[in-house]
């Protein structure tokens, strides 16, 4: 029998054929397939693990990415169940508060995590209690107060930022992109990390200071790798992608096509009671390619104590006699919408009236 070329073999190849050889008829060969194991081995050990993503869910004791998205669920219905309590007893106040009502929320996520992960409960939330592990330093001390409180605001400012209007108009401009920026740049950053990074699990928060998720019994915390390079170049492309989409959305108030749509809503968000308000307009293909030109106001008030009816007929008339493209399009909306968002919880009303331009002036005209 032909000796085999065993250099030809894969590891695995030759890990089985090790279970099945004569041992006793063939050592030599069993020889010649351990040490070729060996070098298999010393190959691997050899790699620069700063070059390339490991395949594994990151090292022993370091918690993996569904336990950690499970622990955050947790969190999160713990947290909702607390603001619609919330809801119900200052739901009028929140509602007063608008966009800035996702600030409580913000101020309640940071507290309960900022506390809870830090030394004062050994870096555990309830979620993570349940879910068996724990927020460490990456020397494996429990996480001072401000580290934990730091590492909580950066992984919550995206969330809370997000869908929060801030700004109306081009007065709002700037403050859109830097909230772009934030919401998708960061935010994005934080996201890719979180199941990406299978290395460590560590994301941006985690970097930023110093800290990492491990299982709960894990008492010395593993050698950590530096972060593939690889991941900071598509992280910076994230950020340069959010930045770029922002000042795009910042041109935008300059186009001649957008111009007019901003007067009629700098317009609609005079009047008195409204909070905020957004015009869009466009076209809907129907089954047989039917199109149907509209325009929809979207009017968000600041409390509901308004007279939807009468405020709608304004903001409609706004509309016919400001923006001439109004008159000529199948249905103008207006939705009139109030409510409150404190991030953890939110509740909304709205109420939509439907018409073609001409009845919209048929209506204007009763009410002269």
């Amino acid at each position: 029998m032909d000796k085999p070329d065993f250099a030809k073999y894969s590891e695995a190849q030759l890990r089985q054929i090790l279970t099945r050889i004569d041992k006793e008829r063939f050592p030599e060969r069993v020889e010649e397939i351990h040490a070729r194991l060996a070098q298999f081995e010393a190959e691997r050990l050899s790699r620069p693990a700063a070059d390339e993503p490991t395949r594994s869910d990151g090292p022993a004791g370091i918690a993996g990415f569904w336990q950690r998205a499970g622990a955050y669920i947790v969190d999160s219905v713990l947290l909702a169940i607390v603001g619609f309590g919330l809801g119900l007893a200052f739901g009028d106040r929140f509602e007063a508060l608008g966009a800035w009502g996702r600030a409580i929320g913000f101020v309640i996520a940071l507290a309960y995590f900022g506390t809870m992960e830090s030394r004062l409960f050994q870096g555990r939330t309830f979620g993570k209690f349940a879910l068996g592990i724990k927020v460490v330093a990456t020397d494996g001390a429990p996480l001072g107060l401000g580290r934990a409180l730091l590492r909580a605001s950066v992984f919550h400012v995206p969330y809370f930022l997000n869908n929060a209007v801030l700004g109306n108009g081009d007065a709002g401009s700037i403050v859109a992109v830097v909230q772009a920026l934030l919401v998708f740049g960061l935010g994005g950053a934080i996201a890719y990390l979180c199941v990406f990074n299978r290395r460590t699990r560590q994301s941006v928060h985690d970097l930023l200071v110093g800290a990492v998720v491990v299982r709960a019994g894990t008492r010395d915390v593993p050698t950590l790798l530096p972060i593939w390079r690889g991941h900071v170049a598509i992280m910076a492309t994230l950020l340069v992608a959010a930045l770029g989409g922002g000042a795009y959305l910042y041109s935008t108030f300059d186009n001649t096509v957008m111009q007019p749509l901003l007067a009629v809503q700098r317009q609609v968000s005079r009047m008195p009671g409204v909070r905020t308000a957004g015009v869009f307009t466009g076209v809907a293909v129907a089954t047989g390619a039917n199109r149907t030109s509209y325009m929809t106001i979207n009017v968000l008030t600041r409390t509901g104590d308004v007279d939807e009816r009468a405020l709608a007929d304004g903001a409609a008339a706004i509309a016919l006699d400001t923006y001439p493209p109004a008159n000529e399009v199948n249905t103008l909306s207006v939705v009139v919408t109030h409510g409150y968002d404190i991030g953890i919880a939110s509740r909304w009303r709205s109420n939509s009236f439907n018409f073609p331009p001409a009845e919209w002036r048929a209506r204007t005209r009763r009410h002269d």
